[in-house]
C-alpha cells in the first residue's frame, strides 16, 4: 500500500472516531437530561407542594408586614426623601486658600492637597461626628428611635445607616437623602441636613475669610514698614548730598572738578607768564605772582576737599573713590523699594478682592428641594415572594435528588445482601 493511501486511511479512521465520540457525548447528555427529568417527574407532587407552600408563605408574610402597624411590622414600608444641590467652586483668587484654611480648622493638613474640591470638603463635613450629632439633636433622635443609653453612638449609627451622600464630580451635583418609615420625618431630616451644611460652610468660610484677611493685613503692615525704612535711607542720602539721584550728584561733582582743574591750569599759566617776564636778577616775586599763587593754593585746597569728601561751598560730596559704591547702594535701595511697592500693591489688591468675594466660601444652589415621597422605596415584597417561591422550588428539586440517591443506595445495599444460587 502506498504511503499516501495509508495516510488517507488514517485520516478517515480519525474522523470516524471523532464522530463516534460526539455521538457518544450527545447520547450521554440526552441520557442525563432524561434521568433528571425522570427524577423531577417522579417527585413532581413534592416539588409542587413545596413550591406552593413557599409562594403562599412569602405572600402571606408580605401581606402580614403590610397589615401590621409600623412599630410592630418586621418589614415595614420605608420612604426615601432627597435633595439635589449644585456645588459651585470658588472663582476668586483666594478660593483655594480659603479651602486650605477651612481644612486646617477641621484638623486636616492642607499641605499636598491642592487638588481638593468643595465637593470633597463637603464630604468631610458630612462624615464628621459634630455634623451627625447636630442633626440628631435637632431632629430629636432620642425620642424618635427610643434611645435611652449610649445616645451618641446609637444616633450616629442610625444617621449614617439611614442617610446617603453622593457627589457627581462631573456635573458637580450633590445628592443628600434620608430613609425612614415616616416620610414626613425623612423629608424634615433632609431639609435639616442641607441647612446645617450651608450653615457650617457659611460660618467656617467666614472664619477662614477673617483669618486670611488678618494674615494679609499683617503682611501689608510688614511690607509697609520695610517701604518706610527704605524710603528713609534713600531720603537720608538725598538730604546729605542735596540731590534727588546719584547721577545728579556725580554729574555735579564731575562738573565742579573739571572747573577747578581748568582754574588750576589757568592760574599755572598766568604764574608762568608772570615769572618769565620778571627779571632773572630779581629773586623776589612780585605782588601779582604772590596773589596768583595764593589763588592757586585756594583752588587746589578746594579740589582736595572735593576729592576727599569735605564740604565745598556749603555742599557735601562723597569721596571720589567711594562714588561707585554709593551709586550701587543707592540703586539697590531704589530697586528694593520698587519690589516692596509691587508686593504692597499685589497684597492690597488681594485684600480688596477677598473682602468683596467673601473669602471664596462655598455656594450651594438648590437644584431639587426635598419633597415628601409619595411611593415607598422599600421593601421590594414582589421580589421577596419570587425569591421565596424559587427557593422552595429548588429545595424540592434537591430533596428529589436526595431521595433518589437514598433509594439507589438502599437498592445496592440489598443487592449485596441477597446470596447467589449455586449452579
Amino acid at each position: 500500500m502506498k504511503e499516501s493511501d495509508l495516510q488517507d486511511q488514517l485520516e478517515h479512521d480519525t474522523i470516524l472516531n471523532m464522530d463516534h465520540e460526539e455521538q457518544q457525548e450527545e447520547k450521554t447528555l440526552l441520557e442525563m437530561a432524561l434521568y433528571v427529568w425522570n427524577i423531577v417527574w417522579t417527585y413532581r407532587i413534592l416539588i409542587f407542594v413545596l413550591t406552593f407552600l413557599g409562594a403562599a408563605g412569602t405572600v402571606g408574610y408580605a401581606i402580614m408586614t403590610i397589615r401590621l402597624p409600623v412599630d410592630q411590622s418586621p418589614m415595614p414600608n420605608v420612604y426615601r426623601s432627597y435633595t439635589k444641590v449644585i456645588i459651585q467652586e470658588s472663582s476668586s483668587a483666594g478660593g483655594s486658600d480659603s479651602i486650605d484654611a477651612m481644612m486646617d480648622m477641621m484638623g486636616f493638613s492642607s499641605s499636598g492637597n491642592r487638588g481638593i474640591t468643595n465637593g470633597d470638603l463637603a464630604r468631610m463635613v458630612y462624615s464628621s461626628f459634630p455634623y451627625a450629632d447636630t442633626i440628631a439633636d435637632r431632629m430629636d433622635f432620642a425620642e424618635k428611635y427610643n434611645i435611652s443609653t449610649d445616645y451618641k453612638t446609637i444616633s450616629r449609627r442610625i444617621f449614617y445607616s439611614s442617610s446617603t451622600y453622593y457627589f457627581n464630580s462631573t456635573n458637580r451635583v450633590l445628592e443628600l437623602s434620608y430613609t425612614s418609615t415616616d416620610k414626613y420625618f425623612a423629608t424634615e431630616v433632609v431639609e435639616v441636613m442641607l441647612e446645617e451644611l450651608q450653615n457650617w460652610f457659611s460660618e467656617q468660610g467666614g472664619t477662614a475669610s477673617q483669618s486670611q484677611l488678618s494674615s494679609i493685613e499683617s503682611k501689608i503692615f510688614g511690607v509697609s514698614k520695610e517701604i518706610s525704612r527704605l524710603e528713609e535711607q534713600i531720603k537720608s542720602i538725598q538730604s546729605e548730598y542735596g540731590v534727588l539721584s546719584i547721577d545728579d550728584l556725580a554729574q555735579s561733582q564731575q562738573t565742579l572738578m573739571s572747573s577747578l582743574n581748568e582754574q588750576l591750569m589757568s592760574l599755572d599759566l598766568q604764574i608762568s607768564q608772570q615769572t618769565n617776564t620778571q627779571s632773572s636778577y630779581s629773586p623776589i616775586e612780585t605782588s601779582a605772582v604772590k596773589s596768583l599763587r595764593a589763588q592757586r593754593q585756594d583752588v587746589a585746597n578746594t579740589l582736595y576737599r572735593l576729592q576727599n569728601g569735605s564740604p565745598v561751598g556749603g555742599r557735601s560730596y562723597p569721596p571720589i573713590d567711594e562714588m561707585p559704591n554709593l551709586a550701587l547702594e543707592f540703586n539697590r535701595l531704589q530697586l528694593l523699594l520698587q519690589i516692596q511697592e509691587g508686593i504692597y500693591q499685589s497684597l492690597t489688591e488681594q485684600y480688596e478682592v477677598l473682602k468683596l468675594s467673601g473669602g471664596g466660601s462655598l455656594a450651594l444652589t438648590v437644584l431639587e428641594p426635598a419633597e415628601i415621597p409619595v411611593q415607598k422605596s422599600g421593601p421590594q415584597r414582589s421580589m421577596i415572594c419570587i425569591q421565596g417561591t424559587m427557593g422552595m422550588f429548588f429545595v424540592g428539586v434537591g430533596l428529589a435528588f436526595l431521595f433518589t440517591f437514598l433509594k439507589t443506595l438502599k437498592a445496592r445495599r440489598e443487592e449485596r445482601l441477597i446470596p447467589l444460587d449455586d449452579e
